[in-house]
């Protein structure tokens, strides 16, 4: 049940299993996106069609992307992960949902993303940048963030949407702020797994 100001949500369950188990064969890391939030992110896109292009370069087991293509039947769907172990484990997982056709994997540093991807224009970026706690701690997040943000701007196409989780609010408006490429267009907290990320939805300018 959630309650929120004068509204009050009560959810039923009605699987066996929460849907956020869904994706459990293959190849599952331990701090894999669960794949009822993966949904919710492609949710909080607002699209008025489905995108010809999507796009995930921190893809780790593949689970956003294996959610779109189940979403939008006739999406073209890329990921990439400069992981190897990752890279071959969403291949896997792709290849266990019968959707090779459709997802495409690549090993690539999102420091390099025009290169990775010099062949695609996105016209929708979802993504869940690594941000465990001890990486949290010592890292400086204000020039990942621009790098990112910068390569993102190079692979997808103006009026495009980037859907991602940030989990330091601060240093993120920091580089939105300097950027002539991006404007914010929704931005909520959420919890996950005691971490409460933001999710930004950006729309390439």
């Amino acid at each position: 049940m959630d309650v929120r100001e004068d509204q009050c949500l009560v959810s039923v369950q009605h699987t066996r299993e929460a849907l956020s188990r869904r994706q459990l064969e293959g190849y599952q890391p331990r701090a894999a996106l669960k794949a009822n939030v993966a949904y919710a992110l492609l949710r909080l896109a607002h699209l008025d069609a489905p995108p010809n292009t999507l796009l995930d370069p921190f893809c780790g087991s593949g689970t956003i992307l294996l959610e779109a293509a189940d979403r939008w039947a006739d999406t073209q769907c890329y990921g990439s992960d400069w992981n190897e172990e990752a890279v071959s484990g969403a291949r896997t997982n792709v290849d266990l949902a019968g959707l090779s056709d459709r997802i495409a994997i690549r090993k690539g540093d999102v420091w390099h993303l025009d290169e990775t991807f010099a062949d695609v224009t996105a016209d929708l970026i979802v993504t869940n940048p690594p941000f465990g706690v001890r990486m949290a701690s010592s890292m400086d997040f204000y020039p990942f963030y621009r790098r990112v943000l910068g390569q993102m701007g190079a692979v997808l196409r103006p009026g495009g949407l980037v859907v991602m989780l940030v989990l330091r609010q601060g240093p993120f408006n920091t580089v939105l702020d300097e950027s002539d490429r991006f404007a914010s267009r929704h931005v909520r907290a959420i919890e996950i797994g005691g971490l409460y990320p933001y999710v930004f939805v950006l729309e390439r300018l």
